[in-house]
């Protein structure tokens, strides 16, 4: 498994072309991508699938 993690004010469109060539090149299928600038962790949490 691969933890992307990003301290930024929003995920842009970058930042999910960038984890979703991550994951193509390591042959995974799904993958999270963790925010930290949340009031609440758990909202900063996103699962992308391939």
């Amino acid at each position: 498994m691969k933890i992307e993690l990003k301290a930024v004010d929003g995920i842009k469109c970058i930042h999910k072309a960038q984890l979703l060539t991550y994951m193509k090149l390591s042959e995974m299928d799904t993958d999270p991508l963790l925010k930290f600038n949340v009031e609440r962790l758990k909202d900063g949490i996103q699962r992308f699938r391939i």
